[in-house]
């Protein structure tokens, strides 16, 4: 198979929002908010390369919170 720089920042952008809940549920705020970090540097990489990317992020607790990410209108639930 061969990889893609699309497919590569796609599973980074995932594995990013994957932590930001975890560390929410962990109470880990300074990780929290470093992978947010990453996930949304991620999602601008994407979007200079032309794809549509949206994360839906909500605040609890002072803890960031990614329920889903839509790539290219492919809804993802995390």
């Amino acid at each position: 198979m061969v990889e893609t720089l699309f497919g590569k920042i796609k599973v980074d952008l995932i594995g990013a929002v994957i932590n930001v809940n975890q560390y929410a549920k962990e109470k880990d705020l300074n990780r929290n908010h470093v992978n947010y970090g990453v996930a949304i540097a991620d999602a601008n990489v994407l979007r200079e390369l032309g794809h549509k990317v949206e994360i839906a992020c909500w605040e609890d607790d002072g803890y960031l919170k990614v329920p889903k990410i839509t790539i290219n209108e492919e809804l993802l639930n995390l």
